[in-house]
């Protein structure tokens, strides 16, 4: 059955290609079986699609209307009620190739569209082809349509624009006729048309109504017309036919001589919203009253977009108006006048803005919320009981606040309370930690005086908080958010000072969805601090006493979205394990001051995969890795002996080789094989009591090649006494029975799990037998049954899981089709995988790992969780190399398409995939702002290098830093950079990389504490500059460029900042954290 009421597609709108990039509406037709043939959809048929799938419905129709689509007859529906526009209408198409993906380079979180991707199921660039700007615009309130304009062109994105009579309604045929004698070289008389009006004669079309039927869209195929020449065209077209000027006379209207209708304003007179544009118009032309608009160019209003001539006519009508025999009775409403509520506070309730006689005056009257002041006329308020004229006053006055949008009630509202004394002294408390008898001594009063006024101004800004965060609660800013970041309290808030002021009020006093969060310095919506600090610190705990961001966090990401703290990003990490009093070493955090002992073995494992030999030449590298990761001085280890003794009587660095020492993570061995050799070991010293790790290397021997990183008798004999110090007496690479016979801790750990019901928390095992967790990594590995859970806080006995042998042959098969490449994971298993292991309850990606590990540990090579290999590799594989790889087929990559390999194919996190590209780039080279290559494909010519040198030289000469836009003074494109046989020119990127790859021992980088690779500025100091953070080179920038200044702004330093390059856009927090800044009250910043 169809219905009378239809949705009508705009006219840039193919549904049959809609149909292939959207997933809803795809969706939608494939439910509903809906032609696609026609204009228009029935809207019967999206009810019913409603009714079925309320959620998808919804997002469905807010993605039609993003594209334009409105119903037929345009009446209010309780499903569709139609979007009101203004026009120009400007959308989105590009030049696009199929399945491209120039989208993902768009912020939309910055552009405040941060979840669109996700809700909308976005996966190519052909998705938005037709989606209009202001239909994104209406989306977010505080989303410009510049702003978005910007965002999508900048990335390849093109933006058409349309006007009215194209979209909506037929131009009237009495205008129509009078344009059509026009002649089109009248009409197209500038030179920008010239192209056209040969055209045309060419063509022997001379009147604008020889135009009528020609394909306008189709000149794009002729040499010389592009698109946007077209654009201007039919723009110009449009508007001839809609334009009077030509045969009618313009009005001119006598305003009214009485000077009480002169001195309205503008604003008050023309409200309503289909005067709107009028009101802007006026505003931009600096008129504010009626008077002002004496000799009004009424011309100028046709040229306005969206202004035709019915509003025009109101214009005059309602300035006509003005002079009738009603005039008197009109002025007299407008001074007594009714209040106007900005759309940004109609929705919230007046008991978070009024208290006493005026909240019960009101909520007497079913003033419920700001909006329903929209009905009270302002001289109602002179009535309120027990308030006389100057209380009266200050609340209209309060009231018109409320007619601004939110950004001006910002304004407006702080501009008032930075001029009341309450509120300085506040403020004067906060920026300058300035205490109350300090200021009673300068004011010459008591400090509880002072304190009563302090009182009195967090009263005062804590009202205009509670309003502002009330609009924000209306608007849904706070839905899906837990975090809101400093720059964002700048951005809400219009300054520095007043972000500082409002984190200082949130941390003291707190609003109802809005906290300061301390120990991880940031804003919480809707969370409680101190449950957050439970929940964190619980979860960190679980990860021993040594934290390395981002590595950990990565391994962290699930653990922390079980808990709600999905949050948690690598620098609230950091801010919080700081605030927990761990010690810090650049981006490794320890629960307690680290031993040198420590700290060796951490370095080998991170810089020494292959193991160390203990000679001179590498004491010297040890001694500079100390320095700058420990800060540990070189002088203390000017011998030798003293820095190896450090290798010895640690439990986690393994005998390598004769001389070398390596650290057990760095080592590939599968637990198949160390079982096998155990088990050997047993065999052999039942006849013999001892047996020598040359035997057992040499019978090993072609097992060890292939499927370890061993190679030779010494490294054998040190995984071993790893594994296996407590079951045997390891003496001078002779591996012996131990004396007396005791039961091995793996099978005592078995029997236990056993016992306690097959799963049991893996800090209850280390309390009951006293053990360390290499010894309980040991155990899980001899054992055939244990298996580790969440991280290893948890163990499993394999029978209590209790799987079929169906179960097994299919997770076998959905591991061998999950493999890529010869590699797989435990995420792409899990999703290769999904219904099986749902059935099975398995939904921890830890356990699923073990239990493959478990089961096809003869089939797979298991490397470290997630990792699965098809083979054994020939030397160890690290995540990295999955990165590697992707150069083989192209040599130059975007981060862009590193991020997408590694989520979309690989499964990894968004946290996973940032550390495991930061820890690539070590062996990439950066070719451009986001392109890259693998090192070893780059040849650069020594003098090359020599000239980066000399340019950088000669750059610091003239100042201390530099920038990478400096380079651009020489002559880059003259230089060549060759990537694997082809030549590329140079560019400041390529120079950076350069520095990085061979400057490195002469120059260093200086950069925001967590860098975006895409807008975060470079600094190049010396490597023997004493400065160290991005904050103290800011501070030395400022003294300098300011010495003179008897004080400074924080919009001077932003300023200069961004001039010099040193910044993107904002002022980082490193600048803030300097114990050497100083803010007064004024806003002014001393540096000391």
């Amino acid at each position: 059955m169809h219905g009378t009421e239809y949705i009508r597609k705009p006219k840039w709108i193919n549904l049959k290609r809609l149909y292939t990039v959207s997933y809803y509406f795809h969706d939608f037709i494939d439910a509903q079986q809906v032609s696609l043939e026609g204009d228009t959809i029935d809207l019967e048929d999206l009810k019913t699609y409603y009714r079925l799938d309320p959620i998808k419905a919804k997002i469905l129709i807010t993605e039609l209307k993003i594209r334009g689509f409105g119903t037929e007859p345009d009446q209010p529906s309780m499903l569709w009620d139609n979007w009101v526009i203004q026009f120009p209408y400007k959308y989105i198409t590009a030049e696009l190739e199929a399945g491209s993906e120039n989208f993902r380079q768009v912020d939309f979180k910055e552009l405040g569209l941060g979840s669109f991707l996700e809700q909308f199921r976005v996966t190519e660039d052909a998705f938005f082809e037709g989606v209009l700007l202001n239909g994104l615009a209406k989306l977010n309130e505080y989303t410009t349509m510049d702003a978005l304009e910007e965002g999508f062109t900048k990335v390849g994105f093109m933006v058409n624009e349309i006007v009215k009579e194209e979209v909506l309604e037929e131009i009237p045929s009495e205008v129509k006729a009078r344009a059509d004698e026009a002649l089109i070289e009248d009409v197209f008389e500038e030179n920008g048309f010239t192209a056209f009006r040969k055209y045309c004669s060419a063509q022997g079309l001379v009147y604008i109504k020889d135009l009528e039927h020609i394909d306008l869209d189709g000149l794009q195929a002729v040499k010389g017309f592009g698109l946007t020449k077209v654009q201007k065209i039919k723009e110009r077209y449009q508007q001839h036919l809609i334009s009077p000027k030509a045969e009618e006379e313009i009005p001119r209207i006598s305003l009214p001589k009485d000077k009480e209708s002169l001195d309205l304003l503008i604003e008050d007179y023309f409200t309503g919203n289909p005067l709107r544009i009028f009101r802007e118009f006026c505003i931009n032309k600096g008129y504010q009253t009626i008077q002002d608009l004496e000799g009004l160019p009424y011309e100028e209003l046709y040229n306005i977009n969206g202004f035709g001539k019915r509003k025009i006519k109101d214009v005059i009508d309602k300035i006509e108006n003005l002079d009738n025999l009603e005039k008197k009775e009109i002025v007299q409403q407008l001074q007594a006048g009714f209040f106007e509520i900005s759309k940004d506070f109609e929705a919230v309730p007046v008991e978070k803005v009024f208290d006493g006689k005026a909240l019960r005056y009101l909520t007497d009257r079913r003033v419920n919320n700001l909006g329903d002041l929209a009905s009270i006329k302002k001289a109602e308020l002179n009535g309120i009981p027990g308030m006389g004229k100057k209380k009266v006053g200050e609340l209209k006055e309060e009231i018109r606040l409320y007619s601004n949008s939110l950004e001006g009630y910002v304004a407006k509202a702080f501009q008032y309370l930075e001029t009341l004394e309450n509120y300085q002294i506040f403020k004067e408390r906060v920026i300058n930690k300035a205490t109350l008898s300090e200021i009673g001594n300068r004011k010459n009063v008591s400090r509880e005086r002072i304190r009563q006024k302090e009182a009195k101004g967090v009263k005062q800004l804590k009202d205009i908080l509670t309003i502002t965060e009330s609009v924000f609660e209306k608007k849904g800013y706070f839905a899906d958010r837990s975090v809101i970041e400093f720059d964002e309290l700048v951005d809400l808030f219009q300054t520095y000072e007043r972000a500082l002021i409002v984190k200082h009020f949130l941390n003291e006093y707190g609003l109802e969805n809005l906290t300061y969060w301390e120990a991880g310095d940031t804003i919480l919506v809707n969370l409680d601090g101190n449950r957050v600090s439970v929940k964190i610190k619980a979860v960190v705990d679980s990860y021993g006493e040594i934290i390395e961001v981002p590595e950990t966090l990565n391994e962290m990401e699930e653990v922390l979205h079980a808990q709600g703290l999905s949050f948690i990003n690598e620098k609230i990490l950091k801010r919080f394990l700081t605030s927990a009093g761990y010690v810090r070493y650049n981006n490794l955090f320890s629960r307690s001051r680290l031993y040198k002992l420590d700290m060796m073995g951490l370095l080998i494992k991170k810089h020494f995969p292959y193991g160390i030999e203990r000679t001179a030449e590498k004491a010297e590298l040890i001694r500079d890795y100390m320095y700058k990761e420990f800060k540990i001085d070189p002088k203390e280890y000017v011998n030798d002996r003293p820095l190896w003794a450090l290798t010895e009587n640690n439990e986690e660095l393994i005998l390598w080789k004769s001389n070398s020492v390596n650290h057990i993570e760095n080592v590939v061995i599968d637990s198949l094989l160390l079982n096998k050799i155990k088990d050997y070991i047993d065999h052999s010293i039942k006849s013999n009591r001892s047996v020598s790790a040359d035997y057992l290397y040499n019978h090993f021997k072609s097992k060890l090649d292939k499927h370890t990183n061993i190679s030779d008798k010494n490294a054998l004999y040190g995984i071993l006494k790893y594994y296996y110090q407590e079951e045997y007496t390891f003496k001078k690479l002779v591996i012996s029975k131990r004396d007396g016979k005791k039961t091995e801790l793996w099978k005592l750990i078995e029997d236990y799990v056993s016992e306690q019901g097959g799963r049991i928390d893996s800090r209850t095992i280390k309390k009951e037998f006293k053990t360390s967790d290499i010894m309980m990594q040991g155990a899980i590995n001899n054992s055939e049954k244990l298996l580790s859970s969440n991280r290893g806080s948890e163990i499993i006995h394999y029978d209590y899981l209790q799987f079929t042998k169906f179960f097994e042959v299919q997770l076998y098969e959905k591991i061998l089709s999950s493999f890529h490449n010869g590699y797989t994971n435990a995420y792409m298993t899990m999703k290769n995988a999904k219904d099986l292991l749902e059935e099975n309850n398995i939904d921890d990606h830890d356990l699923l790992y073990s239990i493959m590990k478990h089961l096809f540990s003869d089939k797979f090579h298991f490397v470290r969780r997630p990792h699965v290999l098809k083979a054994s590799p020939k030397t160890k594989f690290t995540a990295d190399k999955l990165i590697y790889r992707a150069f083989d087929k192209e040599k130059i990559k975007t981060q862009e398409d590193l991020k997408k390999l590694l989520q979309e194919r690989y499964r990894f996190s968004y946290l996973s995939t940032a550390a495991l590209i930061a820890k690539a780039k070590e062996n990439l080279f950066q070719l451009d702002k986001d392109s890259f290559t693998l090192f070893k494909l780059v040849s650069i010519e020594e003098k090359l290098i020599e000239n980066v040198r000399k340019d950088v030289e000669l750059l610091l000469e003239e100042k201390d830093y530099i920038v990478l836009n400096d380079f651009k003074r020489f002559d880059l494109t003259e230089r060549t950079i060759d990537v694997d046989g082809e030549t590329l020119p140079w560019n400041p990127y390529i120079v950076k990389a350069t520095i990085e790859k061979y400057l490195k021992e002469d120059y260093k980088f200086l950069w925001k504490d967590i860098p975006d690779w895409r807008y975060d500025k470079v600094i190049i100091i010396r490597k023997n500059s004493s400065i160290d953070t991005l904050g103290e080179f800011m501070i030395e920038l400022i003294k300098k460029e300011f010495s003179q200044e008897k004080y400074i702004t924080l919009k001077q330093i932003e300023d200069f900042m961004q001039n010099e390059e040193v910044i993107y856009k904002k002022l980082p927090e490193e600048f803030f954290q300097e114990n050497q800044v100083k803010i007064d009250d004024s806003g002014r910043v001393w540096i000391r």
